[in-house]
């Protein structure tokens, strides 16, 4: 019974301290809801509002438990409030020191009460660790508006000459028949310059966007043949539609037959792209549209040994179509020099219309054709490039490759379904802003 007796007595004793340590905080509630207005007091809703929350053991081992809860932004509350006097306006100073005889007084005080104060405006918050949506939506909030995009990205421009040479397959200018022995006279187009412009915006933080613009004007030579009598010279023209060929030929003693082909050839390019540095190389990748048409022209006449027009053969086909574009390009320094090493690879799929107008005087074929068709693009590059940075965020540099072009259903001038390819080498120029 008395061991009973004992615990029960501890148990009344804990009670009676937590009263007391909780005293104070109680009393200084009250006295912060009693206040004036004009004394930097809180209205009592606004105290009573604000949770009590457990506050760890201070650096000397006291509990903040015994420090006064005020939600007072500054000590004028306080003293305010210690300098009232009993009329109901605030408690007095007398009745202050029977709470503070527990807790300090003064200068300790009200090194509590603004402790108290700033930990109860900014209490720790224990919040759970972000989900993959909320970083999402929060780095969207903090992502930069087009005006500081534009005005902190790089702008850059190239201009490139193109000395490049068409070829055909199974395209002949002519043929050169002598009882069962054939000759075939391939066109001879041989080598000639074209333009290409590059210009584009890349981001801080990338992607960016870029446009290019190629244009290709080629004719080839003339080929001719003139007949003895026994030799025939001949040029045929594949016909849509009809699925047949019609020919010209210079088979008299004296007869002439002249055969041109003219191409050309326009690429426009719109894609946005990505560049990845590594630790020695950098990629780009990019993926947009593209645009192109490509038309041949074929022109071959018969005339007699006075020079009189026999007849002529006039074919045309154009192909016009978009569709969609993948790059990549690979850059890596050699050894410590400004060079570069580059290397890119082009695809690019065109969905559009094919047509072919075609007329035979001499056979008086007529033919007119049009259809939806598909071809595809594609584009090799390897060579090296030189960079010289002028300031921190402006670049000049100058390049050349060997560049390979193959068109395939691209189309010949005898042939509107055949390939052709295009190759040769690039010289260009170029800055980044």
């Amino acid at each position: 019974m008395s061991g009973c007796f004992n615990i029960r007595l501890g148990f009344v004793a804990c009670v009676c301290a937590a009263t007391v340590q909780l005293a104070p905080p109680v009393m200084l509630i009250a006295q912060q809801a009693t206040s004036a207005p004009g004394a930097g007091a809180y209205p009592l809703k606004e105290v009573l509002a604000k949770p009590y929350v457990a506050r760890p053991l201070q650096s000397d081992g006291s509990n903040l438990s015994q420090s006064v809860i005020s939600s007072s932004p500054s000590n004028e509350g306080l003293r305010s409030s210690q300098a009232a006097d009993d009329n109901g306006d605030g408690i007095s100073p007398a009745h202050w020191g029977d709470h503070l005889d527990g807790i300090g007084h003064s200068e300790n005080q009200s090194n509590a009460v603004n402790d108290r104060a700033q930990w109860m405006a900014d209490p720790p918050a224990f919040e759970p660790e972000p989900t993959p949506y909320e970083l999402r939506k929060n780095e969207k909030k903090r992502s930069p508006g087009l005006p500081e995009i534009l005005n902190k990205g790089r702008y850059f421009a190239a201009i490139e000459a193109l000395w490049m040479e068409p070829h055909f397959l199974g395209s002949t200018a002519l043929t050169q028949t002598t009882g069962t022995s054939i000759v075939a006279v391939p066109f001879d187009f041989g080598f000639s310059f074209s333009p290409r412009f590059t210009a584009g915006f890349e981001s801080e933080m990338g992607p960016g966007l870029e446009f290019k613009y190629w244009n290709f004007n080629g004719e080839s030579d003339t080929s001719s043949f003139t007949s003895d009598g026994v030799t025939t010279g001949q040029t045929s023209l594949y016909l849509l539609g009809p699925e047949r060929w019609t020919r010209i030929s210079a088979d008299a003693a004296g007869e002439s037959l002249s055969v041109e082909h003219e191409l050309e050839a326009q690429s426009f390019n719109i894609a946005f792209f990505k560049e990845v540095e590594f630790k020695v190389s950098r990629i780009n990748g990019e993926l947009g549209l593209h645009y192109a048409t490509l038309s041949h022209l074929l022109r071959a006449s018969v005339s007699d040994a006075g020079g009189g027009l026999v007849g002529e053969l006039l074919g045309a086909s154009e192909f016009e179509g978009f569709g969609p574009m993948v790059s990549i390009e690979y850059f890596r320094p050699i050894g410590h020099t400004k060079l570069e090493m580059l290397g890119g690879l082009q695809v690019s799929l065109l969905f559009g219309e094919r047509d072919q107008l075609v007329q035979n005087t001499a056979t008086l074929d007529f033919n007119r054709f049009s259809a939806d068709e598909l071809l595809s693009g594609l584009t090799g590059q390897l060579g090296v490039q030189y960079m010289h940075h002028l300031t921190e965020h402006r670049t000049i540099f100058a390049r050349t490759a060997l560049e390979a072009q193959h068109w395939i259903g691209g189309g010949t001038a005898t042939d509107p379904v055949s390939d052709f390819g295009i190759y040769g080498l690039t010289f260009g120029v170029g800055v980044n802003r």
